[in-house]
């Protein structure tokens, strides 16, 4: 037990199994791969740094109802009104548009977005390498996992017959000297108990659990 504690704590240390099984994903955790650490803070900063970059044009252009649009390759488009768009500076350049909005990259956002989706490729990469470490470690122990897993399903067994037994019409056998056996058995129990220096197993209206 002390060796399955022991191996068990190896994994829940690496990675947080309440927020895999939530999101079908197992992320190491901060100290574990210092390449996924130092991805994930490049995406942040990187993110902090497009927030400030859209204040900053609120500020410069006056178009204070500009937001962020889209996702994927082409997400941290400038959103603009139809009706402020005279005063979007040139260097911006437009991606697309509809009746009430037209949208824009700049040069600065298109750099963050390349450097963005660098980074994010980085974090991938480290999480699948986590994985494979851990698939490794998992494969490593093969032995204590068979043995805990068949040690867990006698358990189960012994647990289920146990509750069963303490049902309605359920009685703990009796067990009793061979010179004592019940009148009435049968010559094949007579037999069996012969063969096996008198133990013989007489059941009476008995039922499988």
């Amino acid at each position: 037990l002390e060796e399955l504690q022991e191996a068990l704590k190896f994994f829940r240390d690496v990675f947080d199994e309440k927020q895999a099984k939530r999101e079908g994903q197992v992320k190491p955790k901060p100290g574990v791969n210092a390449d996924y650490d130092g991805a994930v803070q490049r995406v942040q900063q990187i993110h902090v740094q497009l927030e400030t970059y859209l204040r900053d044009m609120k500020r410069a252009t006056g178009i204070s109802d500009v937001v962020y649009f889209g996702s994927g390759k082409d997400r941290f488009q400038l959103e603009v009104p139809m009706a402020q768009t005279a005063k979007v500076p040139r260097d911006w350049q437009s991606k697309s548009q509809k009746k009430t909005h037209r949208r824009y990259w700049t040069p600065v956002i298109e750099q963050h977005v390349a450097a963005l989706a660098k980074a994010e490729e980085d974090m991938v990469a480290a999480q699948q390498d986590t994985l494979r470490q851990l698939f490794a470690k998992f494969d490593a122990h093969r032995r204590l996992w068979q043995i805990g897993a068949q040690t867990m399903s006698i358990l189960d067994a012994l647990l289920s017959l146990a509750q069963t037994s303490s049902l309605p019409g359920y009685c703990w056998p009796e067990i009793v000297p061979f010179a004592s056996r019940p009148v009435g058995a049968t010559d094949a129990a007579q037999t069996a108990g012969d063969e096996e220096d008198g133990v013989v197993l007489d059941i009476a209206q008995g039922r499988h659990p």
